[in-house]
């Protein structure tokens, strides 16, 4: 059976891949759903507000917010398919901050 999420009326793949594209819209369902989150989707959601923060910091040069760019659209399109992208750093990152 599919996970739903936002009080059980979305479907997981459609909300990650909305957060991936809109980050405020993750850190909102990651707010509305932590108590029902399993820790690989925390530490999806995690990683997606790391790449956000790193792209917003960074977003004086041209490369880093680039690079943040790409990985997210390549994280959403795998998250409509129903798979996880795990971002380099920022993954790795949040199974630090998330155990």
């Amino acid at each position: 059976m599919e996970k739903k999420l936002l009080g059980g009326n979305v479907s997981k793949n459609i909300v990650m891949g909305f957060s991936w594209l809109f980050w405020i819209f993750g850190l909102i369902a990651f707010i509305i759903d932590f108590k029902t989150l399993d820790v690989e989707e925390k530490r999806e959601f995690v990683s997606l507000l790391i790449c956000a923060a790193v792209g917003i910091v960074f977003g004086i040069s041209v490369i880093v917010p680039i690079v943040v760019f790409v990985f997210a659209v390549i994280a959403a399109v795998n998250a409509f398919m129903g798979k996880t992208f795990k971002v380099p750093g920022a993954y790795h990152l949040a199974a630090v901050i998330i155990k």
